[in-house]
């Protein structure tokens, strides 16, 4: 890694040396490289973002003041094909090298950005659109200039310079509204106008109002009533700097038989009738239907045979005949029936002589049957390497209440960089398990909670089971998962999920290559064997476990040796932990908050808190059966714990290229009961590509402890991470992050270290930080991501050493991920 980072590095100090000495490589005579562009409003810099946009032609993009971009599209050279092609006329048999440089060269081109030339005529519509902008605020006497400099050879910078004036403020708004009707509604709403009287003149406030009173008038029954029938009338001219504003709605305009308009009234349209036809497709649409059904006084049709259970298609219906044309219910109605993922939908809408709609909702079906096929390379700090396949097939419509049938297989093949096993190949480690799945559009419980949870609420069932088989992967085992969930949304930002059952048997083989597989643990019981006789541990499991046996049974070792009697006592129970079958039945409950608009909203909050007990209900259920110290059902042990966490996430966008986020973390898992500790796969671990980069998965905690165990797992953890997102150039962006935290035990069990522990506000001091940057590219589909962690702080080393001793590439940690960590 360290020779491919010198590499990427000489790479770049070549681009930027030849690169910086060339800006001007590619500017054509007479013409200028734009080095700076900037708005001056009332003789102050503007550094509103939304305002600078309005800027048609900006300089090249900056890094810590050079125009990396730039350099690199330097390196290359746009006229290489014609360049190439002359050259390859002359020199036979040099095809390969030339296209081979061909390719580096556009490599240049693509990832680097062309010099941008100033343009006059850009400059011209920049100085336009910032008056017409302007102009909106209410600045309707601004004047914007451009002032073109000179600030080298072939490079010039422009300022657009502002004098806003006085703005004009709205005298007095009234209204002119033809329709009765129309006339009443504005009237009862009035107080929510966007516009009104005192106000400076701002356009964006008179679009707000035309959305408002659209969205008003349409819940209103009136669907033919459009954005294009509102109007404002300006009125400017007194000398007051004021304007008088008159909202004009006049009648609708329908063409009659003869082809003439004419003028009616706005009058609110109710629903005649609800037509569903449930396999349409425009082929067909001349065609006769042929089958037919009606529920809930919706008609269903099919051009062939209805294949769709009325009474569910219906409970994803909120039109409904007798009442007013409502866009909410329209939208409504369109969400539900996507929702059921068996549909492209389509809703129309005819309007009747007697004034009322008839409302026909087309669904096209999705394909009976669907396969689906995926392949990623993946790569994490406890698998480093690998390759995984997935094939899914789905049956859409299985029960004909639009249920969806899923049945996958999935696979990987993985290089576990060290292992126990002598196997050579690269792909030593194997992972492979298949997934059914089932889910209903709608809450399956024994009696009706409709009322609890409504259709509106977009309530999903899922039922599943899946078992997957693992080797070579610390001790080899299998899983196997039953799961019952319900999740809704009660509203646009809030979602639930409440897992009814979730049931894991874990069960694992080969236990006795236990010591061979976890090295440090054999390693700890040699030192204490080299204590209490003399000898080298032998490294077969029958002497290993004899001799921990042998120590633990030895109080007179205990009492002179304590600290190495403790250290076998927690290998002996780590191993219990690892090799135990167990049956972990737990049910959970999921809280879920993001308040993000759209895919490119950069400036949101996530809340996340979920909890989960397990073996409650099982336990209660069941008896120890002596010689057995512990419950069990079908012969093996119940995990019985309490688990809690919270997760909270805040992203501020400084701007549009560039993010401030921020993530914290808290979780706490307590045995009870049957269970004296949490079974390996529900606890927690510190460090990993997505946290505390600084440190490997497993490599860090618990507390201010340094084990060098394989894997240290805890039952309270804690987490923090700030990290700032910015473009560096196209799709290179680039991170700086801050992370922070540790895992920690939290027990009053006197044989557990406790430099493991946390015991209260003291314990923070056990926090790890760690620091770096990254990089990333962003391939639209999916963002590469390469972080670099350094351990900035270190709560296990010596006193006046945990700052910085080991903050330097030697001991940095190489992160490589997919998508973003949070």
């Amino acid at each position: 890694m360290k020779k491919y980072l010198a590499k990427i590095l000489l790479i770049i100090e070549s681009v930027l040396l030849f690169g910086a000495c060339s800006a001007i490589k590619r500017v054509p005579n007479e013409a200028q490289l734009l080095t700076n562009s900037s708005i001056i409003t009332n003789n102050k810099l503007v550094t509103d973002d939304n305002i600078n946009s309005f800027i048609i032609q900006r300089p090249n993009q900056k890094l810590l003041g050079l125009p990396l971009a730039l350099y690199f599209y330097n390196n290359g050279n746009p006229e290489v094909e014609k360049t190439y092609s002359n050259w390859l006329l002359t020199k036979e048999g040099k095809k390969p090298v030339s296209k081979f440089r061909r390719n580096i060269n556009n490599w240049f081109l693509k990832n680097g950005s062309a010099p941008i030339i100033l343009e006059a005529s850009k400059t011209k519509k920049t100085v336009n659109s910032l008056t017409q902008f302007y102009f909106n605020l209410g600045y309707f006497d601004v004047k914007v200039t451009a002032k073109t400099t000179a600030t080298g050879k072939k490079r010039a910078a422009v300022k657009y310079l502002v004098k806003t004036n006085q703005a004009f403020t709205i005298a007095t708004y009234k209204t002119d509204i033809s329709s009765p009707y129309l006339d009443s509604i504005y009237k009862k709403n009035e107080r929510k106008s966007m516009v009104k009287s005192g106000d400076v003149y701002n356009s964006n406030n008179f679009e707000k109002e035309e959305d408002r009173l659209i969205a008003l008038f349409r819940n209103s029954g009136l669907i033919q009533f459009t954005k294009n029938i509102i109007k404002f009338d300006v009125d400017t001219s007194n000398a007051t700097h004021s304007a008088s504003v008159l909202l004009k709605i006049p009648n609708r305009i329908i063409t009659d038989a003869q082809g003439n308009n004419k003028f009616i009234e706005f009058l609110p349209q109710k629903i005649k009738s609800v037509n569903v036809i449930t396999d349409y497709n425009f082929d067909f649409k001349d065609e006769t239907l042929k089958d037919s059904a009606q529920f809930n006084n919706i008609n269903f049709y099919a051009f062939s045979k209805i294949k769709y259970n009325p009474k569910f298609l219906s409970e994803a219906i909120s039109i409904a005949p007798g009442i007013y044309y409502n866009d909410i219910e329209n939208d409504n109605t369109r969400t539900y029936l996507n929702n059921l993922k068996n549909f492209n939908v389509a809703i129309n809408y005819t309007e009747n002589p007697d004034n009322t709609l008839t409302a026909d909702i087309l669904l096209n079906p999705l394909k009976k049957y669907s396969f689906g096929v995926d392949a990623e390379i993946t790569h994490s700090n406890v698998k480093p390497a690998g390759i995984t396949s997935k094939l899914s097939f789905t049956n859409h419509n299985i029960f004909k209440g639009a249920e969806n049938l899923t049945l996958s297989f999935e696979g990987s093949f993985i290089n576990s960089a060290k292992d126990a096993s002598t196997n050579s190949s690269f792909f030593d480690a194997y992972e492979y398990g298949a997934n059914i799945s089932l889910t209903f559009p709608r809450i399956l419980f024994p009696f009706n909670i409709s009322k609890l949870i409504p259709k509106t609420m977009e309530p999903i069932t899922s039922i599943e089971f899946g078992t997957s088989i693992q080797q070579n992967i610390g001790l080899d085992r299998q899983n196997v998962t039953g799961v019952l969930d319900y999740t809704w949304k009660s509203s646009k930002k809030i979602s639930h999920n409440l897992e009814l059952l979730n049931v894991q048997f874990i069960r694992n083989f080969k236990t006795s290559n236990y010591f061979n597989i976890y090295e440090s643990e054999y390693n700890k019981l040699n030192v204490v064997s080299q204590i209490y006789n003399g000898t080298t541990l032998a490294q077969t499991d029958a002497d290993i476990i004899n001799f921990i046996n042998t120590v633990l049974a030895d109080n007179t070792f205990k009492a002179s040796n304590f600290q190495d009697y403790l250290n076998v006592q927690n290998v002996n129970s780590r191993r219990s932990i690892l090799i135990e079958d167990v049956l972990v039945p737990t049910i959970g409950y999921t809280f879920t908050y993001q308040n993000k608009e759209d895919f490119n909203d950069n400036n949101f909050s996530y809340f996340r808190a979920n909890i989960v007990s397990s073996g409650l209900l099982s336990s209660a259920l069941t008896k120890i059966k002596p010689p057995k110290t512990s419950k069990e059902l079908f012969k093996l042990p119940i995990a019985q714990f309490i688990k809690t966490q919270v997760e909270y996430k805040k992203y501020w966008g400084i701007d549009h290229k560039n993010t401030l986020v921020f993530r914290s973390f808290a979780g706490l898992a307590l045995a009870y009961g049957n269970s004296t500790a949490i079974p390996f796969s529900r606890s927690y671990f510190a460090g990993g590509s997505n946290e505390l980069r600084a440190w490997r998965a497993y490599e860090l905690g618990p507390g201010k402890t340094q084990s060098n165990l394989e894997f240290n797992v805890g039952n309270f953890k804690l987490v923090g991470n700030i990290e700032y997102r910015f473009k560096i150039f196209n799709s290179f962006n680039g991170a700086l992050f801050l992370d922070a935290g540790n895992i920690w035990n939290v027990s009053t069990n006197s044989f557990i270290d406790d430099n493991t522990k946390f015991k209260g506000f003291s314990s923070l001091k056990d926090i790890a930080v760690g620091s770096g940057f990254g990089l990333r590219y962003d391939f639209n589909f999916l963002v590469f991501r390469f972080d670099m962690g350094f351990k900035t702080y270190e709560p296990y080393l010596l006193q006046g050493k945990k700052w910085f001793t080991n903050y330097n590439f030697s001991h940095a940690v190489y992160n490589i991920g997919i998508n973003y960590p949070f």
